[in-house]
C-alpha cells in the first residue's frame, strides 16, 4: 500500500469515527490483526486495572489512620466511588463527561493533597 493511501485510511478513519478509530485501522492493516487487537485490549485492560487500583490505594492510604497499610474497607469504599462516579459520568455525558469531571475534580484534589502534606 503506498503512503498516500495508507495516510488517507489513517485520516479517513479520523474524520469519521474519531481519534480511538485510527490505531484499530491501523491494526486491521497488520498481519493477524485479529489476534493483536485481542492482545491490545488485553493490555489496556490491565493497564487501566493498574492505574485503578493504584488510586484506590493511594486514597485509602491518605484516608485511613493505620501506619501499616491502608483497611481493605477503605479500598473496597474508594474503589465503588470511582466506579460509580464513572459510571453516572459515562452514561449521563459520554467520553467528555469522564474528561470534564477528572478536571473539575483535580482541583479540590490538588488543595486536599497539599493539607494531607502538612497534617
Amino acid at each position: 500500500m503506498a503512503n498516500a493511501e495508507f495516510g488517507g485510511l489513517l485520516q479517513n478513519s479520523l474524520n469519521q469515527n474519531g481519534p480511538e478509530s485510527v490505531l484499530f485501522t491501523l491494526i486491521n492493516l497488520l498481519p493477524f490483526s485479529f489476534f493483536l487487537t485481542i492482545f491490545f485490549l488485553v493490555l489496556m485492560f490491565l493497564s487501566f486495572i493498574t492505574s485503578a487500583d493504584s488510586n484506590t490505594t493511594a486514597m485509602a492510604s491518605v484516608s485511613s489512620y493505620k501506619e501499616t497499610g491502608p483497611i481493605t474497607a477503605l479500598k473496597i469504599f474508594w474503589g465503588s466511588m470511582i466506579g460509580f462516579v464513572a459510571c453516572i459520568m459515562v452514561s449521563l455525558a459520554g467520553i467528555e463527561g469522564v474528561k470534564m469531571i477528572s478536571n473539575i475534580g483535580g482541583l479540590p484534589a490538588l488543595f486536599f493533597m497539599i493539607l494531607a502534606c502538612f497534617s
